[in-house]
C-alpha cells in the first residue's frame, strides 16, 4: 500500500470512528450499521464514500433525516438531499459523500443487506440486521430468458432511435437497460462469485470477470449502434457457449431487423 492509499484509508477510518461516536452520543440513535466499503475496508479508495445505516426508535426517523447537526463535521456539509423514502446523500465541500438510510428495527430487517458490519446497537438492532442478513435473493426471481429477451427487445428499440436520431435515448436505452439486462443473465449463468453484490449485477463485474468487464466497458464507450452491435456480439462469444437456453434463433431475428450480418 502507497503513502496515499495509507492515508485515503485512515482518513475513512477516521470518519468511520467519528460516525460511531456520534452516534452512541446521539439520545435518538440506537445503532449504526455500516455497509458497502465502509464495512468491508480492504475495498476502500479514493473515491469509496459512507455507506451505513441509522437505527432509531420508531417515530424519530424523520428528525434525523431532516436535520443532520448530528453528522461529523456537520458545519463542512455542502448539500444533501432525500433520495428515497428513507434514504438521503450528503456531499461535503471536500468532495467526500455520505449515502445513508434512516430506518426503526422493522424498516431494517425488511432490507436486503450485503456486505456490513454492525459498529453500534442494542439487541434489537443485532436482531433485525440478522433477519435482514438472512433475506436470501431469490434467484428463481431472474427469468433468463425473459431478461435476455428485454435486451435483445432494447437493442432493436435503441438503435432505432439512433437511426432516427434520438441519440440521447437511444443512448440511454442500450447503455444502460439494455446492458444491465444482459449482466444479469450474465452474472446468473457464469461461475458465482461472492464477491460480485447480490442485489446489483453491476457492481464489481469487471474484478470476478475481467475480461468480459473490459468488453462491456469498451462496448459501453461507443456510439449507441456500434455499443449495441458489439453488446449482442460479447452474448454470442461468452453467453452462448454457457447458456444451454441460448436462444440464437430469436438473436438472428434482432440481426436481421437491424441488417446487422452475423
Amino acid at each position: 500500500m502507497t503513502s496515499a492509499e495509507e492515508d485515503t484509508l485512515s482518513r475513512f477510518l477516521d470518519y468511520s470512528r467519528s460516525l460511531t461516536e456520534a452516534c452512541i452520543a446521539h439520545p435518538e440513535i440506537i445503532g449504526l450499521v455500516l455497509v458497502g466499503s465502509a464495512a468491508e475496508t480492504e475495498r476502500v479508495d479514493i473515491w469509496s464514500d459512507h455507506d451505513f445505516f441509522v437505527i432509531t426508535p420508531s417515530g424519530s426517523q424523520d428528525s434525523l433525516r431532516t436535520d443532520l447537526n448530528w453528522l461529523p463535521n456537520s458545519h463542512s456539509i455542502a448539500f444533501s438531499f432525500r433520495e428515497t423514502e428513507h434514504g438521503l446523500k450528503v456531499v461535503y465541500e471536500s468532495g467526500a459523500v455520505l449515502e445513508f438510510a434512516v430506518f426503526d428495527c422493522a424498516e431494517l430487517q425488511a432490507c436486503k443487506v450485503n456486505h456490513h458490519f454492525l459498529a453500534y446497537g442494542n439487541e434489537d438492532v443485532a436482531q433485525a440486521l440478522e433477519n435482514a442478513t438472512n433475506r436470501e435473493v431469490n434467484e428463481s426471481e431472474t427469468d433468463n430468458l425473459k431478461e435476455f429477451r428485454l435486451f435483445l427487445s432494447v437493442l432493436i428499440i435503441g438503435v432505432g432511435r439512433a437511426r432516427r436520431g434520438e441519440i440521447l435515448t437511444a443512448g440511454e436505452n442500450i447503455r444502460s437497460t439494455a446492458a444491465n439486462a444482459l449482466l444479469k443473465v450474465l452474472t446468473q449463468q457464469l461461475e458465482k462469485d461472492p464477491r460480485l453484490d447480490r442485489f446489483d449485477a453491476r457492481r464489481r463485474f469487471e474484478s470476478v470477470h475481467p475480461e468480459i468487464g473490459i468488453h462491456i466497458g469498451t462496448a459501453l464507450a461507443m456510439q449507441p449502434e456500434n455499443a449495441a452491435k458489439t453488446l449482442l456480439g460479447i452474448a454470442d462469444r461468452f453467453l452462448a457457449p454457457i447458456w444451454g437456453e441460448y436462444p440464437r434463433g430469436e438473436v438472428e431475428v434482432v440481426r436481421k431487423a437491424l441488417s446487422w450480418s452475423s
